[in-house]
């Protein structure tokens, strides 16, 4: 039995202390193992470099990242099958380069979600990387390699506005793309500047109860008995003040809709963690909310043919290149 199940029925059942414990699962649960996302195919494509930051601002804190350059493979193509508890999604992926409409160039920030790690966003960063791309993969606090507690994305977007400050010249496009909770930090790390290009946000997190609630009963179904939805709710809450984060920070639709650049969402209606009837609404000139068939929420950090194809349309659109050409003019000037 799961050591976090065990503890979580004891405490409960005698203690009646479900939301403390709720928020030390929440606060400590630590990074799912990296296990072969990358599939084997892939195998020979050039490798990431593998760097140290350390923040100016939180000075015991610093993260791991992944950096790589632009590939000049004339293909890009991959497969995966994806595991949740609702059942598994497959995810392919069959490129050429011909099938570019133009040279892509700029820096592409991918951020990962909750209790995973930089590594799960690495087929998608060889995505970008084949277009034309730059990428920076960081560990977010309290994941992977990087040291620090957990910030649920709200307060990463502090030190990963440090990093792309301390690498990125402002001279080519900046894309910040965020997966689950990796989408609160791309959303408040682009809220803080003012050469960001566009945003790319796959299955955005929910505020941290919903989240939280969709979790446990996704990931523990049999205990939803024992796990009063206003325990969980409580323990969230408990959790983000521990991090001193607000509980309507993790709000990311007034945040996305405040945002002054072009934001391209994927949703997916068969994701129980993060569905798109939360984001549908949101579909504006200024905000593309694409739904995604068929696909889980661990999915959903993997970019497959038909996103591509979305989110290439995305970026040759003239609002984005209008944005681009703006930051450009403004880093020359």
């Amino acid at each position: 039995m799961n050591i976090y199940k065990f503890v979580l029925i004891l405490a409960c059942t005698l203690l009646a202390g479900c939301s403390s414990i709720v928020a030390k699962y929440i606060e400590e649960a630590g990074s799912i193992p990296y296990s072969d996302i990358v599939s084997s195919s892939l195998a020979g494509l050039p490798e990431f470099e593998k760097k140290q930051f350390c923040s100016e601002l939180q000075t015991e804190l610093c993260i791991s990242y992944l950096s790589g350059k632009p590939l000049d493979n004339k293909k890009l193509r991959y497969a995966l099958d994806l595991e949740s508890s609702s059942g598994a999604s497959y995810v392919e992926l069959n490129l050429e380069n011909k099938e570019l409409e133009k040279n892509y160039s700029g820096l592409v920030v991918l951020l990962h979600g909750y209790r995973v790690s930089k590594e799960y966003m690495l087929t998608s960063a060889l995505y970008f990387r084949f277009l034309g791309f730059d990428v920076l993969v960081p560990d977010l606090a309290g994941h992977g390699e990087s040291s620090g507690s957990k910030q649920y994305g709200v307060g990463d977007s502090k030190v990963i506005n440090e990093l792309i400050t301390s690498v990125y010249k402002g001279d080519k496009p900046l894309y910040l793309l965020g997966n689950s909770m990796g989408a609160a930090a791309a959303v408040y790390t682009a809220s803080m500047r003012k050469d960001v290009t566009g945003a790319i946000l796959q299955a955005p997190m929910l505020p941290l109860d919903q989240a939280a609630i969709r979790f446990f009963s996704v990931k523990y179904p049999s205990l939803t008995w024992l796990l009063p939805k206003d325990s969980v709710r409580e323990g969230a809450v408990m959790a983000l003040e521990k991090a001193n984060v607000t509980l309507e920070e993790t709000r990311l639709e007034p945040v996305i809709q405040s945002l002054d650049v072009p934001v391209l969402i994927f949703a997916s209606s068969a994701d129980d963690i993060s569905p798109y009837s939360h984001f549908g609404h949101l579909d504006s000139k200024e905000i593309e909310v694409i739904e995604v068939k068929d696909r889980n929420h661990p999915s959903m950090m993997v970019i497959g043919d038909s996103e591509s194809a979305q989110l290439i349309e995305w970026l040759n659109r003239p609002d984005v290149i209008a944005v681009e050409n703006s930051n450009n003019k403004h880093a020359e000037g």
